[in-house]
């Protein structure tokens, strides 16, 4: 799911992808980080916090109940204390709100890519804890 690199193909998915056509299954592969928007912040893909973006998807949370606490633990993790900038406070808000809304836009893009009825099983590569949440919300 989305929060991996998306210039390193997985390589655990592409080798089980390749046992399952070689013992004559049909198997296709769908890379949903390729899915996400190329403007993503670096630190919300791979920081502690990044999979909070999917959390309204999966909980059916508001997305404001989860971008409230994320944001004061962002800012308490970058300036390393309780006494943080205030100012910064709206600009952290405003890119979790829109990453939780480009969350959504990625899994909405995943299901478009995966055809009803076509698959008797779905897989998920969850090779990193940050991929679990992302992964569960798609299923």
């Amino acid at each position: 799911m989305p929060l991996a690199s998306f210039r390193l193909p997985n390589l655990a998915m592409a080798q089980l992808a390749e046992i399952l056509r070689a013992d004559g299954h049909g198997c296709d592969e769908l890379y949903g980080n390729i899915l996400m928007s190329p403007e993503m912040p670096f630190y919300l893909i791979h920081g502690e916090c990044g999979p909070s973006i999917f959390a309204p998807s999966y909980f059916g949370t508001p997305h404001e109940e989860i971008a409230e606490p994320i944001t004061d633990q962002i800012l308490r993790k970058m300036y390393k204390t309780d006494q943080y900038p205030r100012e910064q406070v709206p600009i952290v808000y405003e890119q979790l709100i829109w990453a939780m809304n480009e969350a959504e836009a990625c899994l909405e893009r995943c299901l478009e890519a995966i055809p009803v009825g076509k698959y008797d099983v779905v897989g998920f590569s969850v090779g990193f804890d940050a991929q679990k949440l992302a992964s569960a919300a798609l299923a």
